[in-house]
């Protein structure tokens, strides 16, 4: 079973991939600015975010047919959008596009919590994680590389393969529990779980950020494009061990250690970073930031299906959903509007300041716990 959503996944991942690069292709030839297209990007995870609100009624009177729906519009707006000819249109099929991936991912990733064993939740995911990983990197390799050959084929061919992942689950027989009585969580639940939470905002705020800029930086620092393919292999390296391995450690000696321990060192790994002028220490660092980011959507996932009741859990991966995409908009923002030539608007010192954040609130927390529990002895 875990192979068919494993499967759509991949699939859905592969258009999602083939999009991100080929559209800002087809709009810069538009000569649409650099602003114009970072604003179909930004739309694009607005609209995940705000389909995520609506995910829990839409499983709660559609089911299964949910994610098949959400990858058959995935598949038919990139097809479209070789066919755009405009700003407008393109937006609009990106906004299109965004919900359908909300549909698809907040019911896959249910079921995918549901059908793991209760000793495996966070390597289940992370190897989910990693057939997205792989079908975003298939798509923004090739895509490219088969549109200079024809035109539009790019967009077509590598649109198609979400519609490959919808007939793979059109027959599964498992239900996404309760689906009928499904609920919403609450504000309460919010703030018990904001460990969890927070986590998928801090990933989406680096994540978004070193994508958008880490590229630009190494340039920047007199490097040609040949270290910033080695920078990008190294973190991306990272991220795959991690998703195999930092997940399998997680279920092993527990969910919260885990993304404490990679909290902690990512944190150390991009300050040491904010403060190196080496290539050679940036793309060892690097690799490490990879490792200990690239498994905490996963475990945090892992970890928050293991804390609400199932009747709560898709609106809480809505939630979860909705924070990752909120911190992927919020990073590139924030890195373009601080970023500068000196220490404190190094990207990854800015990069570091969410996940700071997150640590001393978690610190001080666990301090009033723990003064509590003496006072109650």
């Amino acid at each position: 079973m875990n192979s068919r959503f494993n499967f759509a996944g991949f699939s859905w991942a592969v258009s999602f991939g083939a999009l991100a690069t080929l559209a800002s292709l087809s709009m810069e030839r538009a000569n649409l600015s650099r602003f114009e297209i970072g604003l179909h990007g930004s739309a694009y995870y607005f609209s995940i975010a705000l389909g995520s609100i609506f995910m829990t009624r839409l499983i709660r009177s559609m089911g299964n047919i949910t994610m098949i729906v959400g990858l058959t519009g995935s598949s038919i707006s990139v097809v479209l959008f070789a066919f755009a000819n405009s700003s407008p249109e393109w937006l609009v099929l990106r906004l299109i596009n965004g919900f359908c991936a909300a549909m698809a991912l907040v019911p896959l990733e249910t079921l995918v919590y549901q059908n793991a064993g209760p000793l495996e939740k966070a390597k289940v995911f992370g190897f989910f994680e990693l057939c997205l990983s792989a079908g975003v990197g298939v798509g923004a390799s090739l895509a490219p590389l088969l549109e200079e050959f024809q035109s539009r084929s790019g967009y077509v061919l590598f649109g198609l393969f979400p519609v490959f992942g919808a007939v793979a689950l059109v027959q599964i027989k498992m239900k996404i529990a309760n689906a009928a009585e499904l609920d919403t969580i609450s504000l309460s639940d919010v703030k018990k779980m904001y460990v969890w939470f927070c986590t998928a905002f801090t990933q989406g705020f680096l994540e978004g950020g070193l994508l958008s800029y880490l590229g630009l930086m190494i340039l920047g620092m007199g490097y040609g494009n040949e270290y910033v393919s080695f920078v990008f292999g190294s973190m991306f390296a990272g991220v795959i061990c991690s998703m195999l391995f930092i997940t399998r450690l997680a279920d092993a000696i527990g969910h919260n250690r885990v993304l404490l321990l990679t909290h902690i060192l990512s944190l150390i790994c991009l300050v040491l970073m904010g403060f190196s002028v080496s290539i050679v220490a940036i793309v060892i660092l690097i690799f490490f930031v990879g490792l200990t980011c690239g498994g905490q959507y996963a475990v945090a996932l892992a970890s928050l299906g293991s804390q609400v009741d199932s009747k709560k859990q898709p609106s809480a991966n809505s939630m979860y959903l909705t924070l990752n995409c909120a911190g992927s908009v919020a990073g590139p923002i924030v890195m373009g509007l601080l970023g500068n030539e000196g220490l404190w608007g190094s990207i990854f010192i800015i990069g570091s300041v969410p996940i700071f954040l997150l640590l001393l609130v978690w610190l001080v927390n666990i301090c009033c716990y723990k003064r509590c529990m003496v006072e109650k002895a």
